[in-house]
């Protein structure tokens, strides 16, 4: 039985690597104060990060920001650069630092979990908890994709988070409801075939099944072995029972033609903020904006050379004067 199983997940759609260094910047941030910082974490490693020092004096409200999956640098693929420049430009600080794995931030990204990702959070937390020109009544926390989950997970306990803002945050598990729903949409785009639709669903059926066999993270299938921390973590988590615990003011920001994290997921979580029954909370749906909430911009016009998403001007004026507001 187990045989079969690691036979039907050894596809390369569910590959975890260990991270490593970007090929190059997919977004230059024109912000003129960028320093570069280092963030200890609980297990004795250091993150490393950019602190965009904003205009105006210390003490400096401040904004954490939280990409997507993957081994991402502090650029997010380009979408994270162009939020941190606008809310620098705007007055707020901004810290947002390289996952844990890739390099220069220490740690094995293979084993990287949505645990070890709120926990690194909490450490940038702490970081600036302990800086002398943070106004530590004013931290927010910026998710986007995948890091509004992990966004949530955090600021549910974490009391120094005063307000959040979830940017095409899905409500569904990301393992596996989210990752059957890329499939389909894949399919629907005409990106693959049904039998390939039929091949990666059976993966995850396997992967899922793997899971629920073994008690351990890693583990040894037929000579390989295989971490499924990953999984565990995201088929455990319950996005909405977080948000519910919620007890800070929530902006959620939602694409109207997102197909990716679908505008019904954005509504599912409204009803759960708003059922908190302390207010706070505010939908922005943008017109005619996908998952990337802009055009993508093509390696032919991007600098230096990877296309990345050109969030659009609307979308980051909402941003930044929702947080101002708060």
């Amino acid at each position: 039985m187990i045989d079969e199983l690691a036979d039907k997940s050894s596809g390369l759609s569910f590959e975890r690597d260990g991270g490593g260094r970007l090929s190059s910047r997919p977004y230059a941030p024109t912000t003129r104060q960028v320093r570069e910082v280092r963030v200890p974490t609980l297990d004795k490693l250091q993150l490393a990060g950019a602190f965009y020092v904003p205009t105006g004096k210390p003490p400096y409200r401040v904004a954490v920001l939280v990409g997507g999956e993957g081994p991402q640098d502090r650029t997010g693929l380009g979408m994270l650069s162009q939020l941190a420049d606008r809310l620098a430009d705007s007055g707020i600080a901004v810290l947002v630092c390289d996952k844990r794995g890739v390099r220069p931030s220490q740690g094995d990204f293979g084993k990287y979990t949505l645990q070890t990702a709120v926990e690194d959070l909490n450490s940038e937390l702490d970081y600036l908890i302990l800086r002398s020109d943070i106004d530590t009544d004013h931290i927010y926390v910026v998710g986007y994709d995948g890091g509004g989950v992990v966004a949530t997970a955090c600021a549910s306990a974490n009391p120094y988070v005063s307000a959040c803002v979830f940017m095409a945050t899905p409500t569904v598990r990301l393992f596996p409801e989210l990752a059957r729903h890329k499939v389909e949409e894949a399919a629907a785009a005409g990106q693959i075939d049904a039998a390939d639709v039929k091949f990666i669903q059976a993966q995850i059926d396997g992967l899922v099944q793997i899971v629920d066999t073994f008690n351990s993270d890693l583990v040894d299938v037929l000579g390989h072995q295989m971490f499924l921390g990953w999984m565990r973590g995201y088929m455990d988590h319950e996005q909405l029972a977080a948000a519910a615990a919620l007890d800070v003011p929530v902006l959620v920001m939602q694409g109207a033609a997102d197909t990716t994290v679908t505008p019904d997921q954005a509504a599912s979580l409204m009803a759960t903020l708003q059922a908190r029954g302390r207010g706070g909370q505010e939908l922005a749906m943008f017109k005619g904006l996908d998952h990337q909430f802009g055009p993508q911009v093509g390696e032919a016009e991007a600098k230096p050379y990877r296309a990345h998403p050109a969030v659009a001007q609307e979308v980051l004026d909402r941003l930044a004067g929702w947080l101002k507001g708060r």
